[in-house]
């Protein structure tokens, strides 16, 4: 097996050059992956939010109800 010593110029060069092409795509897939999640991430709190907003406008019109019934019987003019 050669060491650093035995290699050339431009074979440190190209090993070189192509460690930092590796990395590069390395980077590139982890930036992608991350950006993959955090659009996942995204949906799934848009989801959620708009499941709550469902729940909020549910409880909401439940409650108006409640309370025209309540004024319909101690006030039957309205």
């Amino acid at each position: 097996m050669r060491t650093l010593e035995d290699l050339t110029f431009q074979e440190i060069k190209q090993m070189r050059e192509y460690a930092l092409d590796l990395a590069a795509g390395y980077a590139k897939d982890a930036k992608e992956q991350a950006h993959a999640e955090h659009q996942q991430e995204a949906h799934k709190a848009v989801a959620l939010e708009e499941e709550w907003i469902h729940y909020a406008k549910a409880l909401d019109e439940e409650l108006q109800n409640r309370i025209k019934r309540t004024i319909q019987k101690t006030n039957p003019v309205f």
